[in-house]
């Protein structure tokens, strides 16, 4: 099934608020299916890249995290 909806979260330093972004979009398998969320990580120093890896982790099929290279 192709997904209908994209979601794209830029985060730089954002621990204390994407976890529960995250979770917000974490709901019935069939529902999931049909999205994607992508986090995108530009060089974060706090444990937003963790946390973004965890839920990629534990639900491949809708979250996806990049990381951006800083130069």
């Amino acid at each position: 099934m192709s997904k209908v909806l994209t979601i794209v979260i830029p985060s730089y330093n954002v621990e204390m608020f994407l976890d529960n972004t995250l979770k917000s979009f974490v709901c019935e398998k069939n529902v999931m299916d049909k999205f994607e969320v992508i986090v995108v990580d530009d060089g974060s120093k706090d444990k937003t890249s963790e946390i973004g890896n965890a839920y990629a982790e534990k639900y491949p099929n809708t979250f996806k995290i990049i990381w951006s290279i800083i130069f």
